[in-house]
C-alpha cells in the first residue's frame, strides 16, 4: 500500500471516486487532450470524476494523470467528491496564506473549518506541498464521518 509514498493525480481519482461511492460510468468519454497517458484502470474514474466536475483539468485542457497530488488539490478532489461545498470566505490565517490561490482558497478553508485538514506546527499549510497516500486516506475518512 505504500501509505508514505506521494500519490498521483490518477491514483487519488480512482481512491476517492471509490470512498465517494460515484457510479462510476464506462460509456463517458474522457475528454483531457492527454487521455491517452491516463491508465487504463483509471480511465473510467478519471472520465466520470471530470464528467461530475469532481477533478477539472489544467488550462492546456490535460489532466496530467501521472502528477503528484498537491495537499490544495487533494482537499478540492476529495470536497468535490463528497458535495461538500467551498467556504464563501476565502480569509486564511497560515502563514503562507499568500502562497493559496483563490481557485483552492475556499476549498482549503472549509476543509479546515471542518475538521478534514489542518496546518503544520509552524502555521503554514504547504498548498504545494506532494501529499502522501496515507494523508489521502485520512481526509477521505474525516469526509466519510461528516457524511454519516
Amino acid at each position: 500500500l505504500r501509505p508514505n509514498a506521494q500519490i498521483t493525480r490518477a491514483e487519488a481519482a480512482v481512491m476517492v471516486m471509490k470512498a465517494a461511492g460515484l457510479e462510476i460510468s464506462n460509456s463517458i468519454a474522457l475528454t483531457c487532450s492527454d487521455k491517452d497517458s491516463v491508465p487504463d484502470w483509471a480511465k473510467a474514474y478519471v472520465a466520470t470524476a471530470m464528467y461530475n466536475g469532481v477533478v477539472k483539468g489544467y488550462e492546456d485542457a490535460s489532466f496530467r494523470p501521472s502528477n503528484r497530488l498537491t495537499r490544495q488539490e487533494t482537499v478540492i478532489l476529495v470536497l468535490r467528491a463528497f458535495g461538500i461545498e467551498e467556504a464563501q470566505d476565502k480569509t486564511l490565517s497560515f502563514a503562507d496564506s499568500n502562497m493559496i490561490p483563490t481557485w483552492s482558497a475556499g476549498y482549503v478553508k472549509k476543509a479546515v473549518e471542518l475538521g478534514i485538514i489542518k496546518g503544520y506546527g509552524d502555521n503554514t499549510f504547504g498548498p504545494q506541498r506532494e501529499i502522501t497516500r496515507a494523508e489521502v486516506a485520512t481526509i477521505i475518512s474525516k469526509c466519510m464521518q461528516l457524511k454519516k
